[in-house]
């Protein structure tokens, strides 16, 4: 079984803020929740967006106009590229471009982490 112990981030808000306690104190996240939050952040990066690693993130550009399988593809590559050492698996993803939702695609991924715990991530392209 493969460990996370050494996994260490801060947490973030849903807008993206660093998360802070009463105490005005960064809030940790450690273990398998680093990881999880690790891929959502590396799911709403656009590649080249980050100065310090220009290969982060999802390719938009690749994906766009592309068709169902290539976006899976493309998202899986994204996510091994960034957190490969602390993923056993993508189980599953699942891609829902409802006509409501203009041009943006629910994400749900679900991966199983060298841990063996098994977490499902939802979001938004």
């Amino acid at each position: 079984m493969g460990e996370l112990k050494d996994r260490k981030t801060l947490a973030l808000t849903a807008s993206g803020d660093i998360e802070e306690n009463s105490l005005h104190q960064w809030e940790w996240l450690y273990g398998h929740d680093a990881v999880v939050q690790g891929i959502k952040v590396t799911l709403k990066t656009i590649k080249g967006e980050d100065p310090f690693d220009d290969e982060h993130g999802f390719d938009v550009f690749e994906g766009t106009g592309a068709g169902e399988g290539a976006l899976k593809l493309n998202l899986a590559d994204a996510i091994l590229q960034a957190h490969g050492e602390d993923i056993k698996k993508i189980d599953d993803i699942e891609l829902d471009a409802s006509p409501d939702a203009g041009r943006s695609v629910d994400v749900t991924i679900t991966v199983t982490l060298v841990d063996e715990s098994t977490h499902v991530i939802r979001g938004g392209l």
